[in-house]
């Protein structure tokens, strides 16, 4: 019998249901809420430009939102940056497309923070199934008299057969004149996937710190840290080898994950925002066409992107969501080497339904001073707290052959890395 055989309305299983907020400072604002009937939920918000604020995975949020909510774009103030007051941050909100980065004068124009696109509305929003996707679509302009004429049209492509969306976004020069043009998708990770447990992976090639304040701590860029007082925002920008830009965080206490895809050669700036605050609390991963230094920066440094009359440029992301395997090593702790070893099967491992599969396993660690001993044949890479199995334990599911045993004092946690 076919599924449809089972139902009334497909909005059973997936759609996409559109609603007014009421009260507050974005009260009257459109919102899309788009369920794909696999676990994966997401609002989208037309009247800021289609970006993405709620993220949801099983009823697991994914995304940061800050102190200020949701902010109509009736509230924007375009001077330096007064862009802060209506951050709502959210999964996605898109930079540019005049200026991306810190306020500042280019070639005679007074440029505010981050650029005006994400306080600017859609003016013609819809949505379609296409197929095995749900595309919601909308079109957004930048336009001015004697001035720049950008329009993005974007696409937000949801799989209805795994958790998966794609952000397609066409940005045309619609005027008479070779303007600049800079983006930046600001993805803003947030509790409970985010916390100090998380695993972040950024596989680049290289990392550079945004100012001397970043660099003091570099070689903890990765590792994520409690809420705390006072604390001051670091940025990294990571440069990847080829054209295959990725960035993954894992949460092992939860059993979930977020990886985004991107071409690097085409969304060459990608830069993690750490900010470990109290309540601005948040893991930037953001891919774009520059850096976020201000466009008078990236024209001197040849950086800076341009649109000639009639040209568009096509730029794509991608996102999976996912279960990762989460297995308690040790409930209870072991204080002394005459305790039984715990044993690590691959049916303790057993992956599930998961697009974040690897060979290579982490066992995390719930503090510091949590030990690990290796009692076979299994390599252990000590970094930042954690411990990484190498390559050499490959654990699959019904793959009982494959054993090792492990001495743990404290409590740990087993995840997926790649």
């Amino acid at each position: 019998m076919k599924e449809s055989a089972y139902i009334g309305h497909e909005s059973q299983l997936f759609g996409v249901e559109e609603h007014r907020l009421v009260g507050g400072k974005g009260d009257g604002m459109r919102l899309m809420e788009v369920t794909n009937g696999k676990g994966l939920e997401m609002t989208v918000l037309p009247d800021r430009n289609c970006d993405i604020s709620r993220l949801r995975y099983k009823g697991i949020n994914m995304s940061y939102m800050s102190p200020c909510g949701y902010v109509a774009p009736a509230y924007y103030d375009n001077v330096g940056a007064n862009w802060l007051s209506s951050f709502t941050a959210g999964y996605l909100t898109t930079c540019g497309l005049q200026a991306v980065g810190s306020p500042c004068e280019d070639e005679g124009e007074t440029l505010p923070l981050h650029g005006s696109i994400a306080n600017t509305p859609s003016e013609h929003t819809w949505w379609v199934q296409e197929g095995d996707e749900l595309v919601v679509c909308g079109i957004t302009k930048d336009e001015t008299i004697f001035g720049r004429k950008l329009r993005l049209s974007r696409q937000i492509r949801v799989s209805l057969v795994e958790n998966s969306f794609r952000i397609v976004d066409r940005i045309e020069n619609t005027g008479d004149r070779t303007e600049p043009m800079e983006i930046l998708y600001h993805m803003n990770m947030g509790y409970p996937l985010l916390d100090e447990d998380s695993i972040v992976t950024i596989p680049a090639a290289q990392v550079n710190p945004r100012d001397e304040h970043a660099a003091e701590d570099i070689e903890n860029c990765l590792k994520m840290e409690k809420p705390t007082p006072g604390y001051q925002e670091r940025c990294y920008y990571h440069v990847f080898a080829d054209e295959k830009g990725l960035a993954r965080i894992v949460q092992p206490k939860l059993g979930a994950g977020l990886q985004i895809e991107f071409d690097a050669k085409e969304l060459d700036g990608f830069v993690e925002w750490k900010m470990m605050g109290v309540r601005d609390y948040v893991l930037g991963l953001e891919c774009g066409n520059c850096y976020p230094d201000g466009r008078d920066v990236m024209r001197r440094t040849g950086m800076l992107k341009f649109l000639a009359p009639g040209e568009s440029k096509t730029y794509e992301n991608i996102a999976f969501v996912s279960n990762a395997a989460k297995t308690v090593v040790n409930k209870v702790n072991i204080t002394n080497a005459n305790s039984v070893p715990v044993k690590i099967t691959s049916d303790d491992l057993a992956i599930g339904e998961s697009t974040i599969v690897s060979p290579t396993w982490a066992l995390i660690l719930t503090s510091d001073s949590t030990d690990v001993t290796v009692e076979s044949n299994v390599t252990l890479q000590s970094v930042a707290g954690r411990a990484i199995l190498s390559k050499n334990l490959r654990l699959k599911r019904n793959s009982a052959s494959t054993t090792a045993s492990l001495n743990v004092t404290g409590d740990a946690y087993i995840c997926p890395m790649q």
